[in-house]
């Protein structure tokens, strides 16, 4: 697995996981039945705060023959501002502690005080704080 800097070819993904992830979930329901686009509403989200010079988007390849990444498979993404977790997403077969791409992606916890989408239980320490999505 190779951990490197995101780039325009990897937006697509990006985007398309980010908005489609939770898109199922309780709160994407309850959103969709208060007739707000839930699929909208993180587009403009994931827009914004990738729009963002302070973003940092970090990807995870695998990368099985050590070569050049330039056509491996983008297997997770995190998405970070500061001190700001906003996102992370791993396909799949390569999520859970055994894999290790989440921890990968992120390095040391601690550098993150602030998590703006919370998925299950955050690390101690971590806040979250939904405003910073705007910030």
């Amino acid at each position: 697995m190779i951990i490197r800097k995101g780039c325009a070819e990897d937006l697509p993904l990006v985007y398309d996981s980010w908005v489609n992830s939770y898109r199922a979930s309780h709160f994407g329901e309850a959103m969709n039945l208060a007739g707000i686009s839930y699929s909208r509403f993180q587009d403009l989200l994931a827009k914004n705060i990738l729009g963002r010079e302070s973003t940092v988007l970090t990807v995870a390849v695998w990368d099985t023959e050590g070569e050049d990444d330039t056509y491996a498979p983008v297997v997770g993404w995190a998405c970070t501002e500061g001190s700001v977790l906003h996102y992370v997403w791993v396909r799949t077969p390569w999520r859970g502690p055994e894999m290790g791409v989440a921890r990968a992606l992120l390095g040391d916890l601690g550098q993150y005080t602030t998590a703006t989408h919370k998925t299950r239980a955050l690390p101690n320490g971590m806040r979250q704080d939904w405003m910073r999505v705007w910030a």
